[in-house]
C-alpha cells in the first residue's frame, strides 16, 4: 500500500508541475494588433525599404485561458514595396511571450500584387521554429494575413496580422 502510495503521488505531483505542453503544431487562430517602428529607405521613385520591428499584442479567437491569448509580441522585419508596380514583399521573425514567460519563435513571409500600402492585405505564411518551457519543440506553418492601416506622420506604422484563416 505504501509503494502504492509512493506511485500515486508521484504521478500526480509530475501532472502538476509539468502543466500543458505545445511541443508540436500550435493551431491557432486570432489577431496581432502591432506598431511598427523602423527606418525606411527610398530606392527610386515609389519603390521603398523598410526595415524595423513590428511589436504588439496576439488575442487567440478561443479567448481567456487559450494558448498565448494576450501575449506580446516583437517581430524583427523588412517591408519592401513598390507603388508603380502595386507589389510588395514583407518577412521576419518574431518571438512571443506568455504572461508566465514562456517564448515561442516563428518565421514569417508575407506578399501583395495589385495593391501596396495602407490597406492592402498581404497574404504568406508562418511557420513555429521552436520556443521554450510549454512551446519547446513547436513547430508546424499556417496561414497569415497582414494589413497596414496607417502610416503615421512620424514613419511609424499600425496595422493587424490574422493568424490561421
Amino acid at each position: 500500500m505504501k509503494k502504492l502510495y509512493q506511485l500515486m503521488t508521484t504521478l500526480i505531483a509530475g501532472f502538476l508541475i509539468s502543466g500543458t505542453s505545445y511541443a508540436s503544431d500550435i493551431n491557432l487562430t486570432g489577431q496581432y494588433g502591432w506598431m511598427g517602428v523602423g527606418k525606411t529607405y527610398e530606392l527610386d521613385k515609389g519603390q521603398y525599404y523598410w526595415v524595423g520591428e513590428f511589436s504588439g499584442t496576439l488575442f487567440n479567437d478561443k479567448g481567456e485561458g487559450s494558448v498565448l491569448n494576450k501575449a506580446s509580441v516583437k517581430c524583427p522585419g523588412y517591408y519592401a514595396f513598390d507603388f508603380g508596380r502595386k507589389v510588395s514583399d514583407a518577412g521576419g521573425t518574431c518571438i512571443y511571450s506568455d504572461a508566465g514567460g514562456d517564448k515561442v519563435y516563428l518565421t514569417w513571409k508575407v506578399s501583395s500584387s495589385g495593391c501596396a500600402g495602407p490597406g492592402c492585405p498581404s497574404t504568406g505564411s508562418y511557420t513555429w521554429t521552436g520556443g521554450t518551457g510549454k512551446y519547446a519543440g513547436a513547430s508546424g506553418t499556417h496561414s497569415l494575413t497582414a494589413v497596414t492601416v496607417t502610416v503615421w506622420p512620424d514613419g511609424t506604422t499600425s496595422g493587424f496580422a490574422t493568424l490561421g484563416k
